[in-house]
């Protein structure tokens, strides 16, 4: 029993202590708000929560790198309500039957100010929010106008899937991810794959290779493993909890078990991607794009540059994941490196427009072969940059620890392999 608390249900308390503090908060806002000592108060229980999870980590790998990405994203998002957002100026996305409506703020010490801030916290991407992107509103959908009738939802959205072909690709999300984390914990462990970058590294060249060689070919590999290791680990996520929001029941979670509310966390798959822009756009998920952009409009003064907000969010980022590879491995040089990572980033991001620029000129003065030139170099660039500009982070053991310890029920490969 004393096992079971320290490694499961300990470490679950502490990941969702600053959660239910946010629900506090929100609960007797009207107190909070009027009190600037309360908000401080939050604010140093938030920083002694984040200097806790690091100091004092738990026994699993795996909530270690959780409890510490979340102790930041939740400081992040205790900003992003208390001090960047008004609430009472908030409305929610509610369904009547087939009508939606947007619902203020409810009354204090209710239980629907509770389902309220519960829904608020939880939902970092602000899906079904008055503040949220437009582009996941519900398509093709009516609103009531406060008079007695309706009007279309002003949405840009793309077309909600139905039902059978929703969860059917959820399915798919959690068999692949269920599948590759199989394979993950037989052949890319990092102490096998080492191993296996050996023999291929061998095999390739006829002879034994030379140490730099090897560490080319095993850094590339473990860059590519984790990446695909990332997208699935969100990915099935993602999928699951929207499986189970889908198929329970409409009454009991309200719209949040309504197909809209679950959109695909990335963008389209293009392995062709020409741009480190577009790299970005369809990897780099809104599940914590949003606190990021509220925190760095908290931070920097009104209408910065583009390069300075930029540089904000990508240090943000690499902040997060910094200590969440501390609190994992309690080694301060692979979360250094890891914050480098994501700060060098906007030069990509920024600086590294020089080809949309050629492309241009080449396409309005019909030369063909060197835009087709053009075009070969950016892709291995754009692809270059994303995996070795990253590699720090890609390679950080705080982060193949995390992978590492994921835990399945059973082995299916093994299980087909045995018959």
């Amino acid at each position: 029993m004393t096992a079971i608390f320290l490694n499961f249900i300990f470490p679950l308390v502490v990941l969702g202590a600053p959660f239910v503090t946010g629900i506090i908060g929100l609960f007797f806002y009207e107190y909070v708000a009027s009190s600037a000592r309360i908000r401080h108060g939050f604010s140093v229980l938030t920083i002694l929560h984040i200097f806790g999870v690091m100091l004092f980590p738990t026994a699993s790998h795996f909530f270690n790198y959780m409890i510490g990405l979340m102790s930041i994203v939740h400081a992040m998002r205790f900003v992003e309500i208390f001090f960047v957002t008004n609430p009472p100026s908030l409305k929610r996305l509610q369904k009547i039957g087939q009508l939606y409506y947007w619902e203020p703020m409810p009354p204090p010490y209710t239980v629907s100010r509770i389902v309220w801030a519960l829904d608020l916290v939880s939902n970092s991407r602000g899906i079904g929010w008055s503040h949220g992107p437009i582009r996941y509103l519900p398509s093709g959908c009516r609103i009531l106008d406060g008079r007695g009738g309706s009007r279309p939802l002003n949405t840009r959205g793309i077309p909600t899937p139905n039902l059978r072909q929703f969860l059917w690709v959820q399915v798919q999300w959690i068999v692949l991810a269920y599948l590759w984390f199989d394979l993950y914990k037989i052949i890319f462990v990092p102490g096998r794959a080492s191993r296996m970058v050996d023999a291929i590294a061998d095999t390739l060249i006829g002879a034994p290779a030379n140490y730099p060689v090897k560490q080319v070919l095993q850094t590339s590999l473990e860059c590519l493993i984790n990446i695909i290791s990332a997208r699935f680990f969100l990915g099935g996520m993602q999928a699951f909890w929207g499986l189970v929001a889908v198929s329970a029941s409409t009454d009991t979670l309200g719209t949040t078990a309504d197909i809209w509310m679950w959109p695909p966390i990335f963008g389209a798959f293009n392995p062709f991607e020409r741009s480190f822009q577009g790299l970005w756009g369809n990897w780099w998920h809104d599940i914590l794009q949003r606190p990021f952009y509220f925190m760095a409009d908290w931070i920097l003064p009104p209408n910065p540059s583009q390069v300075s907000y930029l540089w904000t969010i990508f240090g943000l980022t690499g902040v997060v994941h910094a200590v969440a590879s501390y609190v994992t491995v309690q080694r301060a040089l692979p979360a250094a490196k890891v914050f480098i990572s994501f700060s060098l980033q906007p030069i990509a991001t920024v600086y590294l427009k020089a080809p949309t620029r050629w492309k241009i000129s080449l396409s309005l003065g019909g030369h063909n072969f060197l835009l087709s030139i053009v075009w070969v170099a950016e892709s291995i660039l754009s692809a270059a940059w994303f995996v070795w500009g990253l590699h720090w982070f890609w390679t950080d053991p705080g982060l193949a620890a995390f992978f590492t310890s994921i835990s399945l029920p059973c082995s299916a490969l093994q299980m087909t392999c045995s018959f």
